[in-house]
């Protein structure tokens, strides 16, 4: 099992299909354990979604399945059979991909739900997309969720959570949106207001992640010089880490 924590307190975002591809690819039938603690919010929004769980685990489900996938795994190995393995820079350098004949889709994903959408204090959830979770783990993940639940749940956080889950469900993307809209308004503020900006400063994400992990250039939100903000799509697309 690989336990993840996506987005970290800081704000970094991974690049989970990345990573989950290149684990897969070396180990098909992992386990993969994303803490969402903070990240419940995501899924609902198209700049934050393809960077969470479950999002990934139904593209994979409806991907690697199929023959298109199959052809690119078959080409994929002519040319991987041709490298010299044994070389670090191999293994650095190529681009791995998982065996669909192999593969298993094992992802679960926990949610502070109560931090970031609407829930009472400690309302919580476990997403599950694996295929053998109906015979292999569905015994022992009841018994692990009684032995740490309560015998007498509270009923207005289970209620919460379903207000919660509708709630987003309808109005989701404007809630987000607009929390992507204020954070970029404070941004922008903090960098121009001639008082704040001599005591504070936010960090962006040249400041925190290394070029190298950053292929789209993208390095900060907001340009003072032209005062606009920069695209930040591609990097949320492709870079392997974002900050949010």
């Amino acid at each position: 099992m690989l336990l993840l924590t996506n987005c970290t307190f800081d704000g970094i975002v991974y690049n989970v299909k990345e990573i989950m591809e290149q684990c897969l690819a070396i180990k098909p039938d992992l386990i993969f354990l994303w803490d969402e603690a903070w990240f419940a919010f995501a899924y609902f929004h198209p700049l934050y979604r393809g960077r969470t769980a479950m999002d990934v685990a139904r593209h994979m489900w409806t991907y690697y399945f199929t023959p298109d996938y199959a052809n690119t795994y078959a080409a994929y190995l002519k040319i991987v059979e041709s490298l010299d393995w044994t070389k670090d820079e191999t293994w650095l350098n190529t681009k791995l991909l998982p065996d669909p004949s192999k593969l298993k889709i094992r992802i679960y994903a926990t949610q502070s739900t109560h931090k970031t959408l609407t829930a009472l204090r400690q309302g919580s959830m476990i997403h599950v997309h694996d295929q053998e979770f109906q015979k292999k783990v569905i015994s022992s993940f009841h018994e692990a969720y009684y032995t740490h639940t309560s015998t007498s749940p509270n009923y207005q956080i289970l209620a919460s959570l379903d207000v919660g889950r509708r709630q987003v469900h309808i109005e989701g993307y404007e809630l987000v949106q607009r929390q992507v809209a204020l954070a970029l308004t404070l941004r922008k503020t903090v960098q121009t207001h001639p008082l704040l900006k001599k005591h504070f400063r936010v960090l962006e994400p040249m400041d925190i992640i290394p070029k190298e992990f950053r292929p789209s250039g993208f390095g900060n939100y907001y340009n003072s010089n032209s005062d606009e903000f920069n695209t930040m799509e591609e990097a949320w697309e492709n870079d392997e880490f974002v900050l949010d």
